[in-house]
């Protein structure tokens, strides 16, 4: 953990040059300070240098299972990296991002090339590591711990939208269409739930991790249910309307009232012009009268 320390505060320059350019092209909407970022940089390093120091855990039979019941982050996490040897580099990559992952920077500005060519470079990997990448930084746009305390439904359904209905779907649930069923693979569902719910306890507090437990079983529970049918996954969590359907039914209702009610006033109206009409012909005939009598 020192030498993440170390080596933060010697970057210090560089990592404040680049957040500086990283703003320029970020847009206005996103807010990026370098000491914030340092700071988020550090937290994040420490916890997967944490991670790699702890005892290699036993691979389960059940992997999701297994994930489940996982007490902690640590736990979750070397469960997962057990499964995959390759996932370590790419969270210390996402690492290497701070925010940027969340607000969508390193998506945007295309860090899963820049960093696979790294990653050659420095003979760290001879892969092409860009869409396992890639992957990474698309989830983690996917929510936020705030956002799962505040609504877990709406947080679900944000996740499930991205994993089943976005541009990325093919590349994170590996959608296909059979039968006018538009379905989702398993494995590959199963991979970039896990990675979504790993990297929201990354970023968040320790404190966190229960309640994003708690939204894991949630949209585990809802996977198997759906039976690998995309449009059940999303009717799932998908918001209710009927409040605003009734509301529009009930101003529906009162405009038909307010014309019925203007069609029952227009006889009223031709029996008031009739009576005028009749009273003239009278007033015109009397007049008539006295005129023949003088």
């Amino acid at each position: 953990a020192k030498k993440v320390t170390d080596i933060m505060t010697a970057a210090k320059k560089e990592l404040t040059a680049f957040i500086k350019t990283a703003s320029k092209f970020a847009g206005k909407d996103v807010k990026l300070d370098a000491a914030k970022e340092a700071t988020e940089i550090t937290g994040r390093l420490k916890k997967l240098v944490a991670i790699h120091n702890l005892k290699k855990a036993k691979q389960p039979e059940d992997l999701q299972k297994a994930l489940l019941k996982a007490a902690n982050v640590n736990a979750f996490a070397s469960l997962m990296q057990g499964a995959d040897t390759g996932l370590e580099k790419h969270l210390l990559c996402w690492a290497l991002c701070g925010s940027l992952a969340e607000k969508g920077c390193a998506l945007n500005f295309a860090f899963g090339r820049k960093l696979t060519e790294y990653l050659r470079e420095e003979k760290l990997s001879d892969k092409d590591e860009r869409w396992n990448l890639t992957k990474l930084f698309v989830l983690a746009t996917a929510t936020s711990p705030a956002a799962i305390k505040k609504d877990s439904k709406t947080a679900a359904y944000e996740v499930t939208k991205l994993l089943m209905q976005s541009r990325w779907c093919g590349l994170l649930s590996g959608t296909n269409s059979f039968d006018n069923i538009r379905w989702f693979n398993k494995e590959l569902s199963d991979d970039s739930l896990n990675k979504t719910i790993l990297l929201l306890a990354l970023a968040g507090k320790t404190v966190d991790f229960a309640n994003i437990q708690k939204f894991n079983k949630l949209l585990a529970a809802a996977k198997i249910k759906a039976a690998y049918k995309c449009e059940l996954m999303l009717k799932e969590f998908e918001p209710k309307v009927v409040v605003k359907k009734a509301a529009s039914q009930k101003k529906a209702a009162s405009s038909k009232k307010t014309t019925s009610s203007k069609k029952m006033a227009s006889p009223k109206t031709a029996s008031k012009a009739t009576k005028k009409a009749a009273t003239k012909i009278v007033s015109n005939k009397s007049s008539s009268k006295k005129m023949t009598k003088k």
